[in-house]
């Protein structure tokens, strides 16, 4: 092969590769440049969205809810729903659950028919609320309960104006029973009470400033003693 047919061959492969590229080109076969230039969706419109990871493990879902509210969850690699969002009588929850999907925080409307306050729950391993805490227009309640063996004994704290006239706190037994109080003192209007019940739910000792300033202590047996 001379020269000349050499170079001819060459000529005709770099018009084949030239006319390779062109339609390739013109068919959107160029696949960097397709990488480097994502594709931009205005709207997408849809009645369901479901995400899947790359073992086709639901990961994401968005969808239609009970009464035509949205819905939507989030799911670890195990195919747990770890987050939900979706609307409760009207008002919006959250819930974040563990690994297993248990839930261990509770974000809603405590009172979706009024629209009156939020709440946040805390949960334990055992799926019973532990900690409570509930806006109430006119002040905040915060309730710490010990749920291991399902029994309501705690701490219940207010801010509330409307309980004993500012703050509040009470010590509860298992039935959720009060058998410790601690509040303004209202008869007096100055300092503070603190008040043991029995298992009636009825005040036997009784701590306060009484109006002179003074501090005392009554015991009741039938009536009340001051000592």
């Amino acid at each position: 092969m001379n020269f000349k047919q050499k170079l001819g061959y060459m000529c005709i492969g770099c018009l084949f590769t030239i006319a390779g590229y062109i339609l390739a080109s013109l068919g959107g076969g160029d696949t960097t440049h397709a990488q480097q230039k994502e594709q931009v969706i205005d709207k997408i419109v849809c009645r369901e969205l479901e995400v899947v990871n790359k073992k086709g493990k639901r990961i994401i879902y968005m969808g239609d809810f009970v009464k035509d509210g949205g819905w939507m969850q989030i799911y670890n690699g195990e195919g747990y729903p770890i987050v939900t969002i979706n609307p409760d009588l009207g008002s919006g929850r959250v819930s974040v659950r563990n690994k297993k999907g248990k839930t261990l925080v509770d974000i809603k409307d405590f009172y979706p028919l009024t629209g009156s306050g939020g709440s946040i729950e805390l949960y334990n391993k055992h799926g019973l609320s532990d900690v409570q805490i509930v806006s109430q227009g006119s002040g905040g309640v915060v309730s710490v309960l010990q749920n291991k063996d399902h029994g309501k004994g705690g701490v219940f704290l207010s801010t509330s104006p409307r309980v004993f006239g500012g703050g509040y706190v009470a010590i509860t037994d298992n039935n959720g029973n009060p058998v410790v109080r601690m509040y303004q003192n209202r008869e007096h209007g100055i300092g503070g009470v603190v008040s043991i019940l029995d298992q009636n739910k009825k005040s036997v000792i009784e701590m306060f400033v009484d109006e002179m300033g003074n501090g005392t202590i009554q015991t009741r047996k039938g009536v009340w003693r001051t000592h």
